[in-house]
């Protein structure tokens, strides 16, 4: 299954929804139907756990939203108990308010300088017209090798300001910004703790980092996770 990253978004329950992600979940419910009826007539005091990376985080909670709201309900039951883990999950959606009950049951974990949970129409586009704003200033590439080695003097104090005032008139409507959704923690790179965080922390902004395809990989979310504790 491909789904466009940078998809347009959709309404969902009171909000509004990743369009792809959306498509994604009503695809995996539909083609899981018997075997997930079978499975809830066969073990009905069992819990269901949606798990996913990536994308997939992105799907299995727009599911959870899904279940717990009861959009899926001729197939699975709103009431069933419920878990989600999300790794590495894109930011999916946007309501002005939600409930609790719909995310609660949700757990999602961002390692590192990962760049996807910071992916969004929104973002990039955002990220885009800011670059484009400080090429307008017109840089020497002296002033860039001095920013670039971090050198400490009035020629660099002057081009920061200059860069915080150009990307800080930078305005974007083009696409809603989307959210993320239940409870998010964040391993930080080097680190053997893990930190509860508001999701605004990573769907605020796109931002270049070392390692931010690296730490992505699913590989390394396992790595990290085997060495973490929690802190709140």
């Amino acid at each position: 299954m491909v789904i466009d990253l940078l998809a347009e978004e959709e309404e969902f329950l009171d909000g509004l929804a990743h369009s792809g992600m959306l498509k994604g979940a009503f695809r995996v419910v539909n083609d899981s139907a018997n075997v997930l009826k079978k499975a809830f007539e066969t073990y009905p005091d069992y819990r269901l756990v949606i798990t996913g990376h990536s994308l997939g985080a992105g799907v299995s909670a727009i599911i959870h939203l899904g279940i717990r709201s009861g959009t899926f309900q001729d197939v699975i039951p709103s009431t069933i108990g419920l878990k989600t883990i999300l790794l590495a999950p894109p930011p999916v959606y946007k309501a002005t308010e939600i409930p609790e009950e719909l995310t609660n049951e949700i757990t999602a974990f961002v390692q590192g300088n990962d760049c996807v949970p910071r992916l969004s129409s929104a973002n990039i586009d955002e990220f885009f017209e800011k670059a484009y704003a400080l090429g307008k200033l017109e840089l020497t590439q002296a002033q860039i090798f001095k920013l670039l080695t971090e050198k400490c003097d009035e020629e660099v104090d002057a081009c920061l300001e200059a860069m915080n005032e150009a990307t800080e008139k930078v305005t974007t409507n083009k696409f809603q910004r989307l959210n993320h959704v239940g409870n998010v923690y964040y391993i930080p790179e080097k680190d053997q703790k893990m930190f509860k965080v508001n999701g605004g922390f990573f769907d605020d902004s796109f931002l270049l980092l070392k390692l931010m395809i690296w730490d992505h990989l699913q590989p390394n979310y396992r790595k990290a996770l085997d060495k973490v504790t929690f802190s709140n």
